[in-house]
């Protein structure tokens, strides 16, 4: 019950104290009004500009009649003294009714702004009193605050030792002896040979596992059995060249003789497109090695035409195949070379446009080609990368798709072989690069020998 008329006697504290610290408020916008009314009354240009007499609105009503009485008698004398003169009786009676109403509103501002005062004095001093008297009462909860915890840990802890007594009294106890700790007559000794055998049989079967979950997970092509088998493409050579290593040039001169049998036609050129499904599969290194093993014989005069611009060849001609479609030189000029192996880039151009590879000239220049070379190799982009790929393919004997081996997913293949046939393209083979020599060089250099 006590804590109740607490309560409530603090509540009617903050909300006295909210409504004093609305009247101080309100009382010292008053003052401010009657201070600024005060000083428009004073100075020297209410003679003039009287409107400002009513441009200040007070909250009371008797000094606002008063300035309305006052604004009243001014109007009145100026226009009189407009119309008779200054001089005129009747306006020197209107000067002194504007003087009475100026000092009796002076009067009033005056007395308003005393009482005032000592009302907003008042009001500060309660508005002291009720601030120490919460204050005080907020320290008071605090401290009673802190006395109630204190007094539950006590009770807890007291409630807590005498359990612990009465429990001590009838020798109570949450933990009991069951029985004494006797040593084992027969202790058990391990089995060694059967965890031996155990161990290695279930690791054998682990492994075996793992090796199975792996292999299920591996999507890649790694021997040309794996290409024939998930791609659908006949592998026609194998490369074990270490990464950044040169194409070992008798698997290329293999290849070129293969190529040669199988599409070679007596008194014709051949055009053969090397490319991949993406880059880094060995596409630039497989086109050089294999225009290489075409020029070997001197007869076989030979082109690599490289659209990628990944082939760094010192013998480049200075024009490429772009500036050719685009009639900036001519076949003639761009080929003007008598060595075996020529080697054409794309052109000067950085951009320019897909369908150039589809136009007719495009056309007339690859058989103005072929009647230049016996061998033709196109080096395209990727296919899933790039547009050169499909559109040169309409123009070759035959696609060559370079793979990584253990790299490509045969996802990405066979999508990329897919994209060919719907170009109309034929894909002759593919050719794996960056093979792991599973058998030892030695051994395998003594098998090919053999």
């Amino acid at each position: 019950m006590l804590e109740v008329r607490q309560r409530q006697y603090v509540g009617m504290v903050e909300i006295e104290i909210e409504l004093l610290n609305e009247e101080f408020t309100k009382s010292a916008r008053l003052l401010k009004q009657l201070e600024e009314l005060a000083r428009v009354i004073e100075g020297q240009t209410l003679e003039t500009d009287y409107v400002s007499l009513l441009a200040i609105e007070t909250e009371q009503t008797v000094v606002r009649e008063m300035q309305l009485r006052l604004y009243e008698l001014i109007l009145e004398r100026n226009r009189v003294k407009q119309s008779l003169g200054a001089s005129h009786p009747q306006v020197q009676s209107l000067n002194g009714q504007v003087a009475g109403a100026s000092a009796d509103l002076r009067t009033a501002i005056a007395n308003i702004r005393q009482a005032t005062t000592m009302k907003q004095e008042a009001t500060r001093a309660r508005l002291n009193e009720l601030n120490a008297v919460k204050k005080e009462f907020d320290a008071k909860q605090r401290e009673i605050d802190i006395l109630a915890a204190n007094y539950e840990l006590y009770a807890q802890r007291y409630e807590e030792s005498i359990i612990s007594e009465e429990l001590a009294e009838k020798n109570v106890s949450s933990i009991r002896d069951m029985s004494k700790a006797t040593l084992p007559s027969n202790p058990v000794r391990p089995n060694r040979l059967l965890n031996l055998i155990v161990a290695i049989i279930g690791g054998f079967i682990i492994a075996l596992g793992l090796a199975f979950f792996f292999e299920y997970l591996d999507h890649g092509l790694k021997t040309p059995e794996d290409v024939e088998h998930y791609v659908k493409v006949t592998p026609l050579a194998s490369f074990f060249n270490p990464p950044g290593q040169p194409l070992d040039g008798r698997e290329a001169e293999r290849l070129s003789i293969m190529l040669d049998t199988i599409t070679s036609k007596a008194g014709e050129s051949q055009l053969y497109e090397v490319t991949s499904a993406v880059s880094h599969e060995g596409a630039p290194q497989v086109a050089a090695a294999l225009a290489h093993a075409f020029a070997s014989d001197a007869d076989n005069r030979t082109l690599l035409v490289d659209f990628a611009g990944d082939i760094a060849e010192a013998r480049r001609a200075p024009h490429g195949v772009v500036d050719i479609l685009l009639g900036q030189v001519s076949v003639e000029s761009a080929l003007d070379s008598e060595e075996t192996l020529v080697v054409l880039g794309r052109g000067s151009h950085g951009e320019y446009p897909a369908h150039l590879w589809g136009s007719e000239r495009m056309k007339q220049v690859v058989e103005a080609l072929r009647g230049r070379f016996k061998y033709i190799v196109f080096h395209a982009g990727p296919v899933l990368q790039a547009h050169d790929a499909v559109k040169l393919a309409r123009y070759a004997d035959g696609v060559l798709l370079a793979i990584k081996a253990d790299a490509t997913r045969r996802e990405v293949v066979g999508r990329a072989v897919q994209m060919l046939k719907d170009g109309n393209a034929t894909v002759l083979g593919a050719v794996l690069t960056e093979r792991t020599q599973t058998i030892p060089r030695a051994v395998y250099r003594r098998f090919l020998r053999a």
